[in-house]
C-alpha cells in the first residue's frame, strides 16, 4: 500500500489578538506544532518572527513579510553598504507597487503614479496595509463616479485608517511607549506585555535589515507626535 504524505495547512493564526493566547499556542505549547510528523504550513503573528523562543526552535528562517522601506538607523555603514541598502529599499518599493499593478488592468490607468507612491510610503512595507489604503481610496472614487485614484484620494484613505487606529492608542501609557520607540527605535523591553500588544497590533513595525529595529506605523506617526506633545505640556 502506497503511503500518503500529509500536508497540514493552518491559516488565520496571524489574526489572533490576545497575547496570552498567542504565547500559549506558539511558545508554551509550540512543541505540539513542531513535532507533527508531516509537512506543515501555518501563519503566525508578525512579531513572532523576531522571537528567540520560535527562531531557536526551527531549522529554517521564518520568511519576513514586512518589507524594509527605510535604512537601518543603527547601521550607517560604509558608502558601498549604504548603496546596496538603498538599492534594496527601491526594489522593495517597486515590489509593493507591483502588488497593486498586477491587480489592475494595465490598459485601464486607474491610479496616478504619485498616488501609488504615497500608498506605498504609508504602507510601512505591510502588504495588507497597502491593499487597504488603495482599496479605501478606490471605494471613495467609485462612490463619486470618478475614473482614477488620485493622491488626494489616497490621502483621504490614510486619514480614515489613521482615525480608526488612533482611537486605540490615545491612553497616556501607550503614547509614552510609542513616543519612546519613535525616538529610540527600540523598546525598553522586547518581552513586555505592553510592547507585544502594540507590536502585534502593527502600531509598531519590526524591521530586519541588519540588527532588528523598530519604527512606528506611518499611519500613526503624526498622531503619536501630537499626543506626546500634549502629554509633555500637561
Amino acid at each position: 500500500m502506497k503511503r500518503i504524505k500529509l500536508l497540514v495547512i493552518i491559516d488565520d493564526l496571524d489574526k489572533l489578538r490576545q497575547v496570552n493566547q498567542i504565547k500559549s499556542i506558539f511558545i508554551k505549547n509550540r512543541r505540539y506544532i513542531f513535532e507533527l510528523k508531516c509537512k506543515k504550513v501555518f501563519s503566525i503573528p508578525t512579531y513572532l518572527t523576531t522571537a528567540p523562543e520560535i527562531n531557536n526552535f526551527i531549522q529554517n528562517p521564518i520568511p519576513q513579510f514586512v518589507l524594509n522601506l527605510k535604512p537601518n538607523p543603527f547601521e550607517p555603514g560604509i558608502e558601498k553598504k549604504k548603496k546596496k541598502e538603498d538599492k534594496k529599499i527601491e526594489q522593495n518599493k517597486e515590489l509593493l507597487k507591483d502588488v497593486i499593478k498586477f491587480r489592475i488592468d494595465p490598459e485601464a490607468d486607474l491610479i496616478d503614479d504619485n498616488a501609488l507612491d504615497k500608498a506605498v510610503e504609508f504602507s510601512g512595507g505591510i502588504i495588507r496595509q497597502l491593499v487597504s489604503i488603495v482599496r479605501q481610496a478606490a471605494v471613495k472614487v467609485r462612490s463619486v463616479h470618478g475614473k482614477k485614484v488620485s493622491e488626494d484620494d489616497v490621502t483621504s484613505a490614510i486619514h480614515s485608517l489613521r482615525d480608526g487606529i488612533a482611537r486605540t492608542i490615545i491612553s497616556t501609557v501607550k503614547i509614552d511607549l510609542l513616543d519612546n520607540i519613535d525616538k529610540e527605535k527600540k523598546p525598553v523591553s522586547e518581552t513586555s506585555e505592553r510592547f507585544l500588544e502594540v507590536l502585534h497590533a502593527n502600531n509598531v513595525l519590526a524591521y530586519k535589515n541588519g540588527n532588528i529595529w523598530y519604527e512606528l506605523n506611518p499611519l500613526i506617526e503624526d498622531t503619536v507626535k501630537i499626543y506626546a506633545k500634549k502629554t509633555e505640556v500637561k
